[in-house]
């Protein structure tokens, strides 16, 4: 007891003597330091050896206790109409998308189709034709054609590709009179074709198979010689009397 009134009365004392700092600052400072001391003994403070400005901050204290749960707000509004028109339009969407590539590849494979098609109708045509060229090429006359060889046909006979000796003549058969199968080497009927000719020409034949015409006499030569042929001459007038003769070489 008596120790802590000394000290405050010797604080007081430092206190007036510390009015005048002078050369005895230092001793004021000390006393000063030791009434602080004191108070942090009997306020419990722990900022011993600490500046002013330390000793002045406050001491924070520990957090007290969570206030109450507020009350909660509105509740929110969903809009299943707008959810709704997004969830269709991405679906027409993707169906228009799928449409479209769908149209894109139908018309790719009927593109391909028709592409396919225009080869199978060449090759057709191509296997078709070497067919034909093979049958006609195994036409040695007449008595081997048919209506369906016939390059023109008008009715009674028609104009066909023969074949002798690996050379092609063009020939009228006959197919209709006395039983068809008739090579016609000679044909006037109403004087369009000019008969005044020169030996090269009765040599190589002139005149349009399907009207007025002279096969050429290399041609028939061609043709008749191997085999036996008969010649038919057919004759008629203006009258229209008509004749014929036929010859057998033996």
């Amino acid at each position: 007891m008596y120790f802590i009134k000394l000290l405050m009365v010797f604080g007081l004392l430092g206190v007036a003597y510390c009015q005048d700092p002078g050369s005895i600052y230092g001793f004021c400072y000390q006393v000063y330091a030791m009434n602080r001391f004191c108070m942090n003994q009997i306020t419990g403070s722990e900022a011993i050896g600490h500046s002013d400005d330390v000793m002045q901050q406050p001491k924070v204290g520990k957090a007290g206790p969570k206030g109450e749960k507020g009350s909660p707000g509105d509740p929110g509004t969903v809009s299943y109409t707008a959810i709704e028109e997004t969830i269709e339009n991405k679906i027409e969407e993707t169906e228009n998308r799928i449409n479209v590539k769908i149209e894109r590849l139908e018309r790719l494979l009927e593109e391909e189709k028709m592409k396919s098609e225009e080869r199978y109708d060449e090759m057709k045509n191509v296997t078709d034709e070497i067919i034909k060229e093979r049958q006609r090429r195994s036409i040695s006359g007449c008595e081997e054609v048919s209506q369906n060889d016939a390059k023109l046909w008008d009715g009674r006979g028609g104009v066909f590709d023969i074949y002798r000796n690996n050379n092609k003549y063009e020939v009228y058969c006959d197919l209709t009179t006395d039983g068809g199968k008739w090579t016609v080497f000679q044909r006037r009927v109403d004087g369009t074709e000019s008969f005044h000719r020169v030996w090269e020409e009765y040599d190589d034949g002139f005149g349009n198979k399907t009207g007025e015409f002279w096969l050429g006499l290399e041609t028939i030569h061609q043709l008749t010689e191997d085999g036996t042929y008969e010649p038919r001459i057919d004759l008629s007038d203006w009258n229209n009397n008509v004749a014929y003769a036929k010859y057998r070489f033996v």
